[in-house]
């Protein structure tokens, strides 16, 4: 039976969004999680990671964007805070984000990571997918292949073909936006060796989805590609969450939804089981 990977962002953002992704995990309801090391819950839920590491992605969640940096980041994070999307999307297209701060970054996430891990990260990806966009791609992929050689983590790329985005018929603007640098980020990391996804799904419009989670997930599973991934986004909601991210309530129809029996039942009738992506690879 084919195989796909569901991987739930955002581990370390709260501790309402880590209880969810472990009891996600813990049910076997998703087979990959991505880590933002410099969220806030990062430090005491780390650990509770380690006894899903073989069965499981566990990966790295590069962040750029809203929250603070780990260390000092003086041209991206003057004050202490990194830049909005909107912000950093201004100095990407403009070839003014700083490579030396982003590459600083990148180690640092990856070292507090393999520290409470003790492990490398299973791939990397973006929150807000900033790791594809020019003047950030090279570096993940040339970070990734001095630092791992061969046995490099693979490299989430957000996006898909058009073809099959238009037969899942879901956000389907955001999606090819989303997607765009994702040919870019994919040519460059195999000239480089290091492995990636061949499909992706799981985005939508979040606060103003037509359809109910079922729908929505029984559609990001069609036309998977040979190494199928699909992001979501489960988690408990709270205060504490609602002060720092825009997806709250959604994270609790996600995590309902995949903590169901319908979620099981979906997956048989498309002929999928879950696996970790690394296990194609």
């Amino acid at each position: 039976m084919p195989s796909v990977t569901v991987c739930a962002d955002d581990f370390g953002l709260t501790p309402g969004v880590c209880s969810g992704i472990l009891a996600c995990l813990d049910g076997r309801r998703i087979s990959a999680t991505s880590c933002m090391t410099s969220g806030v819950a990062w430090p005491k839920w780390a650990a509770a990671l380690r006894p899903f590491r073989s069965s499981a992605d566990i990966g790295l969640h590069f962040t750029l964007t809203d929250h603070a940096p780990l260390g000092t980041a003086p041209i991206l994070a003057p004050h202490g805070r990194l830049p909005p999307f909107p912000r950093f999307v201004r100095l990407s297209l403009t070839w003014r984000l700083p490579r030396r701060e982003i590459q600083d970054q990148l180690t640092r996430q990856l070292d507090v990571f393999e520290d409470a891990l003790h492990a490398p990260p299973a791939h990397v990806d973006g929150h807000h997918h900033v790791h594809q966009f020019p003047g950030v791609r090279h570096v993940v992929v040339e970070t990734l292949r001095a630092r791992y050689g061969a046995r490099s983590p693979y490299i989430r790329i957000s996006g898909d073909t058009v073809t099959r985005v238009l037969r899942r018929g879901v956000a389907v603007g955001k999606c090819l936006g989303v997607g765009f640098y994702g040919p870019a980020l994919r040519s460059l990391a195999r000239r480089s060796g290091v492995p990636t996804n061949d499909g992706f799904s799981g985005i939508y419009d979040a606060g103003r989805a037509s359809q109910p989670v079922s729908a929505l997930f029984d559609r990001f599973l069609r036309v998977p590609g040979s190494r199928m991934l699909v992001m979501c986004h489960p988690g408990y909601s709270g205060p504490d969450l609602a002060q720092i991210d825009r997806l709250t309530g959604e994270r609790d129809s996600e995590l309902a939804f995949l903590l169901s029996d319908q979620w099981p039942k979906l997956l048989a009738r498309h002929g999928l089981s879950l696996g970790p992506l690394t296990h194609s690879i």
